[in-house]
């Protein structure tokens, strides 16, 4: 009997870090990217020989993981006989150009990606961020799916996870003996 509870610690042990190592390895692998990428960029910024503009697709990828949002810059640009045409325009789709209005948008962009990217390295060994990823579970996945968590949907889909962990936790040897029988497993 204790051997395999010991065997199941273990077992739940080492999942565990599996999820902190592979947590810890994606984001490292992004940052030291978004590093990389970000020092192109500064180097195309200062007119030095880069090849920065074959990495565009990349950047915005880490900026979309990152959670940053697109800036919208206004332009103007004179179409003559006195008239000028006026738009909005995304940085991110024009980050190849040096304008004044660009540059700083996109280099704190890629500062901002940097630091949520070594925040989420932090996370990963943080035991309260896993709390908070289990505790507030449905909040997690909706944000994931880019579902605004003041929805009454997701509320609702919270409470209903709190009384089911609680359900589980006091009737836990009950559910599992439900379920061997259920399926019958000895």
């Amino acid at each position: 009997m204790l051997s395999s509870i010991n065997h199941k610690v273990i077992t739940y042990v080492i999942f565990i870090l599996c999820m902190v190592v592979v947590k810890i390895t994606v984001n490292l692998y992004k940052l030291m990217r978004c590093q990389k990428i970000y020092a192109l960029y500064k180097q195309y910024v200062s007119r030095i020989n880069s090849d920065f503009l074959q990495y565009i697709p990349a950047a915005k990828k880490l900026f979309y993981e990152a959670g940053i949002e697109d800036s919208i810059i206004p332009a103007a640009k004179p179409i003559g006989y006195g008239y000028i045409a006026s738009t909005n325009v995304s940085s991110f789709k024009n980050m190849q150009f040096l304008g004044s209005d660009v540059v700083p948008i996109i280099d704190m962009a890629f500062n901002q990606a940097i630091t949520i990217f070594k925040q989420n390295i932090v996370d990963a060994i943080n035991p309260l961020y896993w709390l908070d990823l289990v505790v507030f579970l449905p909040k997690h996945i909706t944000y994931y799916l880019n579902i605004p968590s003041d929805k009454i949907g997701v509320k609702i889909s919270q409470i209903i996870w709190w009384i089911l962990s609680l359900i589980f936790l006091l009737f836990k040897d009950y559910i599992i003996q439900f379920l061997k029988s259920l399926l019958r497993i000895p």
